[in-house]
């Protein structure tokens, strides 16, 4: 059932973030030229660049409904998963404050590399990491497991944040659900749909 509703909701969505591309499109490109003609502090530049800014959200935005809608391609290599989380920590750092949250690593040092898309699972990972970080407010502890369990490689990403209530937790990979104040309710949902295409599980306990 989740699959088949993912997949209609998928279509609609990549209808409509194409038809929204295209005016999009033109109002940031005469932002831009426009742009062009006002001077640093003079009237007007500010509300320009603004308008700039929120033309930048709409293709972020839409852009993500075009990554939940397509079939998510697999392009298959060894992927060491310690390595790729130490890359993701050091990126989340620019997109939420970590200088209160204390990280703790439990993850296995034989743990073999997986078989899956790099950048894919980068996506991924930064999704739930990114997430638990948020869910902290900047405060908190991060713990970053992984275990061999019967041929699979696990990762649990654990915070100390206010959790999820219960009548929540089904809902959380449904696509456009989102308790952020500015979200797209798309992240999870998308990765549902990656770990989903290389054969794995991905779950929320609270």
């Amino acid at each position: 059932l989740r699959s088949e509703k993912l997949a209609a909701i998928g279509s609609l969505a990549a209808g409509v973030a194409h038809e929204i591309n295209n005016p999009a499109a033109i109002i940031r490109g005469n932002v831009e030229i426009l742009l062009m003609g006002i001077p640093a502090g003079a009237e007007g530049r500010e509300e320009a660049e603004e308008i700039l800014k929120q033309t930048e959200r709409v293709s972020l935005i839409t852009g993500n409904l075009l990554a939940f809608a397509r079939e998510q391609a697999i392009h298959p290599a060894p992927v060491a998963i310690p390595g790729l989380l130490e890359e993701i920590l050091a990126q989340v750092s620019h997109q939420a404050p970590l200088a209160g949250v204390c990280i703790e690593r439990r993850l296995r040092a034989d743990l073999p590399p997986v078989l899956g898309d790099g950048e894919r699972l980068r996506q991924v990972f930064t999704n739930i990491v990114l997430n638990a970080v948020q869910a902290m407010d900047g405060q908190g502890e991060l713990i970053l497991e992984g275990e061999r369990e019967a041929g699979f490689v696990t990762i649990t990403v654990r915070d100390s944040g206010c959790g999820i209530p219960p009548e929540l937790r089904e809902k959380i990979f449904n696509p456009f659900f989102t308790t952020k104040k500015r979200g797209t309710g798309l992240g999870l949902s998308i990765s549902y749909g990656i770990v989903k295409a290389h054969g794995g599980d991905i779950s929320v306990e609270s």
